[in-house]
């Protein structure tokens, strides 16, 4: 067991771990900056009007069936 402790030093090992673990929560957790927040908006805009723009297709694909009774 010595020989294994003189050779890894746990205790440092951990440590280190835990420095690293702590400054990667930092930088995720971090604010978001204003140009972030903004490309951040655009994006879920147009993911907003890709999905309406789906559902209106399908609603219309839908009525379309039914009125034609390709059901």
């Amino acid at each position: 067991m010595e020989k294994i402790y003189k050779r890894f030093n746990n205790v440092a090992i951990i440590e280190n771990t835990n420095e690293i673990s702590k400054q990667a929560a930092i930088d995720l957790w971090r604010k978001l900056e204003k140009y972030e927040l903004e490309l951040y908006n655009r994006v879920h805009e147009e993911r907003i009007e890709a999905n309406i723009c789906s559902y209106n297709n399908l609603i219309e694909k839908l009525a379309s069936s039914f009125y034609n009774h390709v059901l």
